[in-house]
């Protein structure tokens, strides 16, 4: 980020991402002003052990952020960020066309 710049409070930073400590930014957008206010975390339970139809619907959506397959109770977590509760609904219809759905209905703790 602050590579080839002359400014001295960047030159930790590329000290250390030089020495591998530091493997990457991050910038976080605010999902409301981009028009998506609902953030729903879902646990999916796969109906069969072909995963492969689901994942392959995991890397179409733009909808979901961020996706994780468990072990435990469910098979994955998903991320997605969506505009209403009509299209948070939608998103659970085409997920269950291949599996179950679960979600958290509030955060208590967020690092933000």
């Amino acid at each position: 980020m602050c590579r080839n710049s002359t400014n001295a409070r960047c030159e930790p930073h590329d000290k250390l991402e030089e020495i591998g400590i530091l493997e990457a930014f991050t910038i976080r957008l605010n999902q409301q002003k981009l028009g998506k206010p609902l953030t729903a975390l879902i646990t999916v339970f796969m109906k069969t052990t072909d995963h492969t139809a689901f994942q392959q619907f995991l890397a179409s959506q733009d909808r979901i952020e961020e996706a994780y397959r468990i072990s435990g109770d469910g098979c994955y977590w998903v991320k997605a960020h969506v505009s209403s509760q009509e299209e948070l609904n939608q998103l659970l219809d085409e997920i269950r066309n291949t599996a179950t759905t679960g979600f958290i209905l509030r955060s208590e703790k967020s690092n933000r």
